[in-house]
């Protein structure tokens, strides 16, 4: 079974509202991956001292929504996407007996990877450095050549490689897709 591409966890934090309505608070929300179409898929996981355990998987627009009992509380909110600059976002909500409650958006920057290898004349190119131009993000070769570029935000780049002793490299128009791993064409510097 495939674990889902990012997690919501709420918790129950502080003692219910004095008094009670009769009618049912709700809770929802919605997680935006900027730039992305889907966000669907998402776990989102609710517990606390007054609310029983329940949680529900996102569609495709990201929304979530809880039905909480009939007492409010105030809320520990806990976003967590692996595959996202962030990782992890947290804020508290509190809702009130009987009350509809919309959280803000929990906004993520989705992020994947890159891998690749440097050569220098056909040869496995160790310690030279590959940079995504116009960020400062930089990798270091290890002895077969090979880099890894983590948590690069969703986009195109231009990468720069530099082996001392020669004239850097270019290449261009790597795609970098939402939690996956991108792999670039082996750059030879002469």
């Amino acid at each position: 079974m495939a674990l889902p591409r990012l997690s919501v966890v709420f918790a129950l934090w502080a003692a219910p509202s004095l008094g009670c309505s009769g009618s049912t608070s709700t809770f929802d929300g919605k997680i935006v991956l900027t730039g992305e179409t889907d966000s669907s898929g998402v776990f989102v996981f609710v517990s606390g001292r007054k609310f029983s355990e329940d949680s529900v998987i996102t569609g495709p627009g990201g929304q979530w929504h809880f039905n909480i009992g009939t007492q409010g509380a105030r809320y520990f909110v806990k976003a967590y996407a692996p595959s996202t600059i962030e990782v992890t976002q947290e804020m508290l909500v509190d809702i009130g007996d009987g009350e509809t409650k919309v959280a803000p958006d929990i906004v993520f920057t989705p992020a994947g990877s890159m891998r690749g290898v440097v050569t220098a004349n056909g040869a496995p190119a160790e310690g030279a450095r590959v940079a995504i131009e116009g960020r400062n993000r930089t990798a270091t070769t290890d002895a077969s050549g090979a880099y890894v570029l983590d948590r690069v935000p969703t986009g195109s780049y231009a990468l720069r490689v530099v082996v001392e002793g020669r004239p850097s490299v270019a290449a261009r128009d790597v795609v970098v897709r939402y939690a996956k791993e991108t792999p670039v064409s082996p750059i030879d510097v002469k």
